[in-house]
């Protein structure tokens, strides 16, 4: 009958404590028998679904399905780059966005307020490297972190660590060196995000990643380009002479930035640092001083006793602002 379990004799039953067993019942019989079907059969504690759909059922992540990543710019195969870096270890210093090369190691800093006491778990693509982590309190910005003493024993992809002790202040600081690698070329989808499993590499879109970089670096100089060799005679900011000698200007930052930053000036024209182009008749007007970076999302600048300025006239040059850890 539909819906019943037939016992034909009883020696196909034993008693287990409180359980009745079947013997000599194969597997697949029960199944049928049950109304399982196909179903997989998988452990409690690991199961995977694939194809079909779940519908009426709350499903409670206990990591979150966007911006798990707490790695800014980790597509290194298609990184930000804002300085324009031949690669990322073209140099000492920020290469890509938000990555710190010594000429030994990789570093970047994950800023205190994205830290949280807890278990995280790193992973990336590309063999030969071993990763560390630590908590650090950094006071010198732009300089990567102020000691490369202090981190943790070598970490493997998909290894896990754990935080204890963040509060303001206190960077998470991921660092990469060379184990077998000859380079850092092959590194790339970098991850670090809270959890014991590690999950795809997340791709955040391009603009919200670029935003992400621009929290810490931003300028008006076009992305593949350097302070070096950026178009000359491509607009930047703009200001106005308020009255003869006196500038005066704010350079509106894409993003509010971390901290306050360090801002320098460039002449759109000649790329020269510390000179501004007029657009009048296209020459380069050099200044002695200015004040910049007066707050976290607007840079006052103001250039004063500049000679040969007249009111109204109309003046471009690029920036760089920084705001690094």
């Amino acid at each position: 009958m539909a819906g019943e379990i037939q016992v034909n004799s009883v020696t196909a039953l034993t008693e287990s404590g409180s359980n009745i067993v079947l013997n000599n019942v194969d597997t697949a019989t029960n199944r049928t028998n049950l109304g399982l079907g196909s179903m997989a059969t998988q452990n409690a504690n690991s199961v995977a679904l694939t194809g079909g759909s779940i519908t009426g059922t709350t499903i409670v992540p206990t990591s979150p399905f966007s911006f798990r990543n707490r790695i800014i710019n980790g597509n290194l195969s298609n990184p930000i780059n804002q300085r324009g870096a031949a690669s990322i270890t073209a140099s000492t210093g920020y290469t890509y966005d938000r990555w710190y090369y010594d000429g030994t190691s990789l570093y970047q800093g994950i800023e205190d307020k994205n830290v949280n006491d807890g278990t995280y778990v790193i992973s990336w693509q590309g063999s030969g490297f071993n990763a560390y982590w630590k908590l650090s309190t950094d006071t010198t910005a732009n300089n990567g972190p102020d000691s490369t003493g202090g981190f943790s024993s070598a970490l493997s992809s998909g290894d896990t660590f754990t935080v204890s002790g963040s509060g303001t202040g206190n960077h998470l600081w991921i660092k990469f060196s060379l184990d077998t690698a000859v380079d850092f070329s092959t590194l790339d989808k970098v991850m670090v995000e809270e959890g014991t499993v590690a999950t795809p590499f997340e791709h955040r879109p391009y603009g919200t990643e670029l935003a992400l970089c621009q929290r810490h670096y931003a300028t008006s100089i076009p992305q593949g380009y350097t302070i070096l060799n950026f178009p000359t005679g491509a607009d930047g900011a703009h200001m106005i002479a308020v009255g003869t000698n006196d500038l005066f200007g704010y350079i509106p930052f894409p993003v509010e930035m971390r901290a306050r930053p360090t801002t320098y000036i460039y002449s759109s024209l000649n790329r020269t640092a510390g000179s501004i182009r007029r657009v009048t008749d296209g020459s380069d007007i050099a200044v002695s001083s200015y004040q910049p970076g007066t707050s976290n999302n607007k840079s006052l600048v103001y250039f004063n006793g500049v000679s040969g300025v007249s009111a109204n006239q109309q003046f471009t040059f690029h920036y760089v602002a920084i705001s690094e850890l």
